[in-house]
């Protein structure tokens, strides 16, 4: 048995140390295990934060999220108004009816749209129209672009909304001033 000497023990930490992030194996959120990085369009985005969705006062999970980020950062604005290319990512713990999803939608757009904003309507709708029944076990993925964002459901596109106002609207409903949830905004944002 070969036992090694102070000088290989240090390069082997180094070594360890050098290839952490190839060692990491994301963030747990309750039983679900969420990446650590997600890529998008030739860049690596890491991990801004991770929660549960919670519904009522029994506190249901509902779905866990995860919001991915090119420069980490725990101030709400200064997420919205990054014009670096953002990831949303959701799996869903239990079955959520459509019309309640999309009640649920309208709320916090109406809600997250004040002052100097004009709901675009004819972006709500064509977003609308994209959101699928919410089923146990899947995931829905939100690709947030400069330009608009795209929905994914179980890694499949369900197309595009153009429109940097309406991408941002759209975020502000998990981080803006009314999102679905403080505890969730939080998580997201990193805060404990």
């Amino acid at each position: 048995m070969i036992i090694p000497g102070p000088r290989s023990l240090r390069h082997l930490a180094l070594a360890l140390l050098c290839s952490w992030p190839l060692l990491s194996l994301g963030v747990q959120v309750g039983k679900e295990s969420l990446p650590d990085q997600w890529p998008l369009d030739g860049a690596t985005l890491m991990l801004n934060g991770a929660g549960p969705r919670e519904y009522g006062f029994l506190r249901i999970k509902v779905y866990v999220a995860a919001l991915y980020v090119a420069k980490r950062d725990s101030n709400s604005a200064g997420v919205l108004d990054a014009k670096t290319p953002k990831v949303l990512h959701t799996r869903f713990l239990r079955d959520v009816e459509l019309k309640d999803t999309l009640a649920a939608w309208d709320y916090y757009f109406e809600q997250n749209c004040k002052a100097d904003c004009t709901l675009p309507k004819a972006q709500i709708e064509a977003f609308k129209a994209l959101v699928p029944v919410t089923v146990a076990g899947e995931t829905q993925t939100y690709l947030f672009r400069p330009d608009g964002v795209e929905l994914l459901r179980n890694d499949k596109s369900l197309g595009k909304v153009e429109g940097a106002g309406f991408a941002r609207l759209l975020l502000s409903t998990w981080i803006g001033e009314v999102p679905t949830t403080p505890a969730l905004k939080k998580a997201l944002l990193g805060e404990k």
